[in-house]
């Protein structure tokens, strides 16, 4: 390696060739840097997180949803935690989107504030995205969008909400 660098540094080459040594040598021999630590999740979370994006499926969806149901929702932790991983719809598999709206409304006929903090969340990330308009997160929002829309097929919203989303997305960045 040090005589590729000094060969590099004897001869005239071009930049593409520079850039192709550069890469070459960082291939072989990565700079130390730190490794990237993970995230530091709570025992509940983590446990929320398993249910809903690993084991929700068609076939046991009401046992996941009695299984939430037996949080300890006292703890502002605990639905902090869960009204943040519903919220977060792009995160679960398009074809779970459904069963997530099924999983908000049945924990939204015992717990209301819930499924309120929830709608919010996701109406606020449809503006957001509308208000940033980053390409990068177009999946989130057609997510988003389906996941309105399953929620007013399982009559959690309304249709003026619906009908407002959509008059937002339509006029929002034009002018009269």
């Amino acid at each position: 390696m040090d005589t590729l660098q000094r060969k590099k540094s004897a001869h005239h080459l071009g930049q593409q060739e520079r850039i192709l040594i550069e890469n070459a040598f960082y291939y072989v021999s990565p700079p130390e840097r730190p490794a990237i630590a993970p995230k530091e999740r709570s025992s509940m979370e983590m446990y929320i997180r398993k249910l809903v994006y690993l084991d929700l499926n068609k076939r046991n969806y009401n046992k996941i949803i009695k299984s939430l149901r037996k949080l300890h929702w006292e703890d502002p932790a605990t639905v902090n935690a869960l009204v943040k991983i519903c919220s977060k719809i792009w995160k679960v598999r398009y074809g779970n989107i459904f069963l997530m709206a099924i999983l908000v409304i049945g924990l939204f006929r015992y717990h209301q504030d819930f499924g309120i903090r929830v709608v919010d969340g996701v109406l606020e990330d449809i503006r957001r995205g509308l208000e940033e308009n980053d390409f990068r997160m177009n999946q989130r929002r057609v997510a988003n969008a389906k996941y309105v829309g399953e929620l007013y097929n399982y009559k959690m919203i309304d249709s003026p909400v619906v009908f407002d989303q959509l008059y937002t997305m339509l006029v929002h960045g034009h002018g009269e």
